[in-house]
């Protein structure tokens, strides 16, 4: 329905003149996942005109990275040149579940977990990682060019 919304009228005039900026990357903090269509769950997919106005939004800039959680999971998911972050939850419950999901590089992380972006020079690399001091453990990580 186009009567749902998101963002109000005065929140994509600025989020439309921010991205005129002409940026290398950007980053985009969402509470719930944006590229993510595949679950019953709070996601911008609920929201298709509002969702398919964020990525025709984003799709004109280089590169993009997402922020996400809300999902007591972690993930890391791929549209065009956008990846999106999904790390949750850092010291809460976690659900064992599975889903597909075609957007999603690699498995779902059903254990504690948070994300870490590092920017050095060119390269962003991007990591889901145990938040459990004994398993120190790196779910996933991928490294991306500027």
């Amino acid at each position: 329905e186009k009567k749902k919304t998101i963002l109000g009228k005065q929140q994509w005039k600025w989020l439309n003149h921010e991205l005129q900026g002409g940026y290398d990357i950007l980053i985009l903090l969402s509470s719930f996942q944006v590229l993510s269509t595949s679950h019953g769950w709070e996601k911008w997919a609920n929201f298709p005109n509002e969702r398919n106005k964020l990525l025709n939004l984003l799709d004109k800039s280089k590169l993009n990275l997402i922020f996400s959680g809300d999902r007591h999971i972690g993930g890391i998911y791929k549209y065009n040149n956008i990846y999106e972050v999904t790390a949750s939850s850092f010291n809460q419950k976690t659900y064992n579940i599975f889903e597909e999901d075609d957007l999603r590089v690699g498995d779902l992380v059903n254990d504690n977990n948070f994300g870490i972006f590092t920017l050095i020079n060119n390269k962003i690399e991007i990591k889901i990682v145990s938040s459990n001091k004994k398993i120190k453990k790196t779910y996933k990580k991928i490294i991306l060019k500027t």
